[in-house]
């Protein structure tokens, strides 16, 4: 192409364009993926599935008499490794523990008795599984299976 001033002047073809867009467009993608991915947390796993999705398999029952808590695991498969218990104190304050039941969790069919002090009102398992990414062993409480104590 010949100008007025008589230069040529060549660019890039539409094509070459295109690609050269797309290219940078999927280098950013994959930026932003491996920058993001840092805080997306590593799931816990129990049983081939995260322990988010086995939350709804675990079914636990609990009563509480003078500063016994009494926690029975009626669920199918699933061990329970702990509870968080929330409990009132003396300013209607909740406060959450985790408490660790025994050595090897709560077993289906099982029941616990622990000593607390303050009165629990709620309590939520906390399961146990391993690290998606690393294969170590991760708990998981199962926040939305809060249990009210009898």
């Amino acid at each position: 192409m010949v100008s007025k001033k008589g230069l040529s002047k060549s660019g890039l073809s539409p094509v070459i364009a295109t690609v050269l867009i797309i290219v940078v467009v999927l280098v950013l993608a994959s930026i932003i993926f491996l920058w993001a991915s840092r805080f997306l947390g590593d799931r816990c796993m129990k049983f081939g599935g995260p322990c988010s999705d086995k939350c709804s398999d675990v079914q636990i029952v609990a009563s509480y008499s003078n500063g016994q808590l009494t926690i029975e695991n009626q669920a199918g498969q699933i061990g329970v490794y702990g509870v968080k218990i929330k409990t009132v104190d003396g300013g209607n304050r909740d406060v959450s523990n985790t408490i660790k039941l025994l050595d090897e969790g709560l077993a289906p069919g099982r029941s616990a008795t622990i000593s607390v002090s303050g009165t629990p009102n709620k309590i939520i398992p906390v399961l146990e599984g391993v690290s998606e990414k690393t294969g170590d062993t991760k708990y998981y409480d199962c926040s939305k299976n809060e249990v009210d104590v009898r």
